[in-house]
């Protein structure tokens, strides 16, 4: 008996964990001296029952081991759990409980458990870490892929930003070689096909400075707009293109729309026309 006690006591030690042997019906439990090693009471400071320990478990855990244990006990003889304790000095460890029903009573409830107790913190925290790792990882693709989303979606809003006013410029020097326009006709051939021009060159000079669209420092300055201006010279630039595919387009901007205080953003999107304004009131707006 002392050999074997022994050879218990040396094994228990080696594995680096707390063993016990809990009578379920009585609540008493008999310990081995890992119970200091692992939370730091001594044998004689710890209460020789079940009750004692289940009040050092973490207060958000201690209902789902319960849970668990009962799950357990009603599936078999072996059980696993994983959970939190407080150690003497009141710091939080993860542990591992696992053991096995060694005798039951004739209701088929657990009289007699043997099991150990391991602390398992150095793994915890080793997942814990992979887990932030992966989380920082699928949020840095998700930011690359927004990013090429975000290009994407400017590369197309470009593409037909820089085609619209090439439409208007080909169109009506087209129209021009024909010789069949009059001098009014004419004159607001030109004025399109410079404002056009002109159009092209300040969105390739902004082109050049795409880096600080790329860096999130693109600024966009408030002003006076007069609302219907611009939507004018939107609509004459892409009329020709409307004209060409038999597209009546009917247009009434009220005459006293008046100045507003704010940014006008006019999209040309396949020969449609899309208006985006950011306005406030303004001292010499008229409403």
């Amino acid at each position: 008996m002392r050999l074997a006690n022994e050879r218990f006591e040396l094994a228990s030690a080696a594995v680096d964990c707390l063993i016990y042997d809990w009578n379920v019906e009585q609540d008493t439990v008999e310990r081995t001296e890992g119970l200091t090693r692992i939370l730091g009471y001594s044998l004689e400071e710890a209460d020789a029952t079940g009750a004692w320990l289940l009040d050092l478990i973490h207060p958000d855990d201690r209902r789902r081991v319960q849970e668990e244990a009962e799950a357990a006990w009603e599936a078999g003889d072996r059980y696993a759990i994983e959970y939190r304790i407080r150690r003497k000095d009141g710091q939080y460890i993860y542990v591992l409980d696992q053991g096995i029903v060694v005798l039951r009573n004739q209701g088929r409830r657990p009289v007699r458990q043997v099991g150990s107790i391991t602390d398992i913190s150095d793994r915890k925290r080793a997942e814990e870490e992979r887990e932030r790792l992966l989380r920082c990882e699928r949020a840095a693709r998700a930011e690359a892929e927004a990013a090429n989303r975000i290009k994407d979606e400017f590369l197309a809003i470009l593409s037909h930003e820089l085609k619209s006013p090439l439409n208007a410029i080909v169109g009506w020097s087209k129209i021009l070689r024909s010789h069949q326009l009059d001098q009014k006709t004419t004159e607001r051939a030109l004025d399109t096909i410079e404002r056009n021009a002109q159009l092209q060159t300040r969105l390739i000079e902004e082109l050049l400075d795409i880096s600080h669209i790329m860096q999130g420092r693109l600024s966009l300055n408030r002003s006076l707009v007069n609302p219907a201006s611009p939507i004018h010279k939107a609509i004459e630039t892409v009329g020709l293109a409307i004209e060409a595919k038999n597209i009546q387009l009917a247009t009434f901007i009220h005459p006293n729309v008046g100045i507003l205080s704010g940014i006008l953003l006019v999209f040309n999107r396949s020969y449609g026309i899309s208006c985006q304004m950011r306005l406030s009131s303004h001292p010499q707006a008229g409403r």
